[in-house]
């Protein structure tokens, strides 16, 4: 049986600032959790209840603790207990490897963030550069929409969004941003060294971001005022990757 005292470590973990000072996060679900195995995650612990660790693929070096379904209740913050919890370190030692770069400015929405690492994953990019008032990429909300392809992908975090893209500008990157005033997407040149940029749908892309190159519009024909940002990167991945 679960303590008192652990119950709480584990909750603590819903909360940025101590997934900051402890280096953890939480995934849950069956998938999530054998997709952090599969992918060689650092595991801390894993939690099951007896109904669902039988339907877990561990290596021999993994253990599972078993936890009655009401433990569970009170670790997670979903209505409802999906049977599995996990406990992963933080990658420290994220790089990007060679490859275009989705880059997301003040990227507030979790379920957002979520989508958008699973679909660049599903175009095969696995460098995501996130600003620093984005959201948290270990939020609970961003690890269980993301389905698992937060483990397939380098995710990284900076103090100074706008810095870091003219570091990369010298680097021979070119700069991508998704913007309401822009050129037709169409006309994007497939390029492995480009950061594509998209912002909000509050703020859009900054403007000194803008200005480190060329801006893209997807054209609508409708009333909405704008597109979801998820939806906008979907658009634009298949319209230069999908190919």
């Amino acid at each position: 049986m679960f303590s008192k005292a652990q119950i709480t470590e584990t909750k603590k973990l819903h909360q940025k600032k101590y997934r900051k000072e402890y280096g953890q996060f939480i995934v849950e679900g069956l998938k999530g959790v054998q997709e952090a195995i599969d992918a060689n995650a650092k595991i801390v612990s894993i939690f099951a209840t007896q109904a669902v660790r039988h339907e877990i693929k561990i290596s021999k070096d993994l253990v599972i603790e078993t936890i009655t379904e009401t433990e569970g209740q009170k670790m997670t913050n979903t209505e409802t207990f999906p049977g599995v919890m996990a406990i992963i370190s933080i990658p420290t030692d994220q790089k990007f490897s060679h490859g275009p770069i989705v880059c997301l400015d003040r990227v507030s929405d979790p379920g957002n963030m979520g989508t958008i690492i699973r679909t660049a994953d599903w175009f095969g990019i696995k460098n995501i550069l996130i600003s620093e008032d984005s959201v948290d990429p270990y939020n609970p909300k961003v690890v269980r929409s993301s389905m698992g392809s937060i483990f397939h992908t380098s995710i990284i975090e900076t103090e100074n969004l706008i810095e870091a893209l003219r570091e990369l500008k010298k680097n021979k990157y070119n700069i991508v941003s998704l913007a309401m005033e822009g050129k037709d997407i169409s006309k994007i040149k497939v390029e492995n060294n480009t950061v594509y940029v998209f912002g909000s749908e509050s703020h859009g892309v900054r403007e000194e971001i803008l200005e480190l190159g060329d801006s893209y519009s997807i054209l609508g024909h409708g009333d909405a005022e704008s597109l979801n940002v998820a939806v906008s990167v979907g658009i634009t991945l298949n319209q230069v990757f999908g190919k």
